[in-house]
């Protein structure tokens, strides 16, 4: 039996949505999935006892958080260093503790697209969401736009349902080949010529063209506008029942 998995090419969806999120001006905010339960909902109405002090909790929660979270976002840009290559963020879930989460409440982490925020990816805690979204807009690390292939051959992908998900990749910051303010990217030549072409703005004053630094080995043939991905497909071959294997 033979599975084939096709993706589109350089000027269908995942393009457009890459060239939208490029020209958005406006911030990410973190996105939460909560699923309240009986015993919270008790919790919350509970009075609370006499000398607590709940400003303080908070400051103090929120502390071990954004500690928690430096933590995280110094581990990520550790992993992709080492690497000195693109690694995916089912990588980054397996090897990065405290980045991902299999209960709820989880965050998920988007990009602004022209109808909508596009999908990136979920499942994590909040410290992970906020640590992914601080060392992307932080620059720390370059982001690459690419099909679903390296997840598929890093391991079980939850994502492959969604019609709006695009996945990326996070390589070394001189990898990039295109600078925003608050984003650094590598992106095909394609659509690096998309993202640089239209109309004249304020915006393309803030956008630098770079010349990539070497890696140890890179994704480009997965990224999204690449002529070759138009011509690609996966094929897992499955060998019969009365197969010598079996």
């Amino acid at each position: 039996m033979y599975f084939t998995f096709n993706r589109p090419a350089c000027r269908g969806r995942q393009q457009s949505r890459i060239c939208a999120h490029l020209s958005a001006r406006k911030s990410l905010l973190p996105k939460k999935v909560v699923a309240p339960s009986e015993d919270t909902l008790t919790t919350a109405l509970m009075p609370r006892p006499d000398g607590c002090n709940s400003s303080e909790n908070k400051m103090n929660a929120s502390i071990q958080r954004e500690a928690l979270s430096n933590r995280i976002a110094d581990a990520i840009i550790e992993l992709v260093k080492n690497a000195d290559g693109p690694v995916t963020l089912l990588q980054v879930q397996r090897e990065v503790r405290g980045f991902g989460t299999n209960t709820l409440p989880a965050w998920y982490f988007a990009i602004p697209g022209a109808v909508g925020d596009v999908f990136v990816w979920g499942g994590m805690t909040e410290a992970g969401e906020s640590a992914l979204r601080k060392i992307i807009y932080g620059k720390k690390v370059a982001v690459q736009f690419v099909t679903p292939l390296p997840y598929l051959l890093d391991g079980p992908t939850p994502y492959l349902d969604r019609d709006d998900w695009q996945p990326i990749m996070l390589l070394p910051p001189h990898a990039a080949n295109m600078s925003k303010p608050d984003l650094l990217v590598r992106l095909s030549p394609r659509c690096l010529e998309d993202a640089l072409a239209g109309p004249p703005s304020g915006k393309k004053a803030d956008v630098r063209v770079l010349t990539p630094g070497p890696m140890r080995f890179s994704a480009d043939y997965f990224s999204v506008g690449d002529p070759r991905n138009h011509f690609f497909a996966l094929v897992t071959r499955e060998p019969p029942a009365n197969s010598p294997s079996n």
